[in-house]
């Protein structure tokens, strides 16, 4: 970092040196100990994680092209799922909004943990048997995704949501995920001609759904989202007194002490 920080320092200092069309680009995640002049001699672009089980799958399948979800022994079965499971996959990790009504304990579900089941299930389907709904129930419930949770009445939420989207009446079209019928994995037209679905009727399909997801959707009721909305504010007010300086403070602690010695 020290070495970096001298780097960029030093082009900022020669920059009539620098070739005009010269371009420094950085990548990182957050930590602590970034050289601050780096950041005060950039411009900087911050990635926000998605909100709302919208935004993870539009995420999701406009990084993937039709040969992803083509390339498959089992091809219908495996559209069907993957949809199923990348829905079960943001509901498990927008919950945490909710605080102790969407789990008890704070866990973190990545990217990887999709991956790994992606990967897992792709192998099952790959193979000439039947759909092992136990195995998939094992492999990816309880040991990927369960292997996280360390509360009791949260794996039994977490293994509730997951069989409801991995299941042998999830290949129905006329499966819905939730009471309104609003959210389903989207049939295929051209199923009975024989031809691949496009992974556009996904993308159509996703941009249709309300930005504001319904609370039918995590399972919850309409008051979680008094806690949701309380919660964001209590960490919306915690940012803004931690951007107070802090030589304020230092001072007046200063200033107290040296009361303290005159008295």
């Amino acid at each position: 970092m020290p070495s970096l920080a001298q780097l960029v320092t030093s082009l900022a200092e020669d920059a009539a040196e620098t070739h005009k069309d010269f371009k420094l680009f950085l990548a990182s995640s957050s930590f602590p100990e970034f050289p601050v002049e780096v950041l005060q001699n950039s411009v900087k672009l911050a990635t926000e994680p998605p909100q709302g089980v919208k935004a993870h799958l539009t995420r999701f399948y406009d990084n993937i092209t039709q040969d992803f979800i083509d390339e498959c022994g089992k091809p219908d079965v495996w559209r069907k799922l993957l949809f199923n499971f990348a829905f079960f996959h943001a509901v498990i990790q927008e919950r945490r909004r909710f605080g102790k009504l969407g789990w008890n304990v704070n866990y973190e579900f990545n990217d990887a943990d999709f991956d790994t089941s992606t990967s897992m299930l792709r192998t099952f389907l790959d193979s000439p048997d039947d759909v092992p709904w136990d195995a998939l129930a094992l492999m990816i419930g309880h040991v990927n995704y369960g292997g996280k949770v360390t509360d009791e009445n949260d794996r039994r939420r977490l293994l509730a949501l997951f069989n409801r989207h991995c299941q042998e009446a999830c290949l129905e079209d006329s499966d819905r995920f939730t009471p309104s019928g609003l959210y389903y994995a989207p049939e295929d037209p051209d199923e009975a001609e024989g031809t691949p679905q496009g992974i556009s009727v996904y993308r159509d399909y996703i941009a249709e759904l309300p930005t504001e997801d319904d609370p039918e959707v995590y399972g919850l009721h309409m008051n979680a989202f008094l806690i949701q909305e309380r919660l964001q504010s209590e960490q919306l007010l915690a940012n803004v007194l931690a951007l107070q300086p802090v030589l304020e403070s230092k001072d007046a602690e200063r200033n107290e002490a040296d009361v303290v010695l005159e008295k």
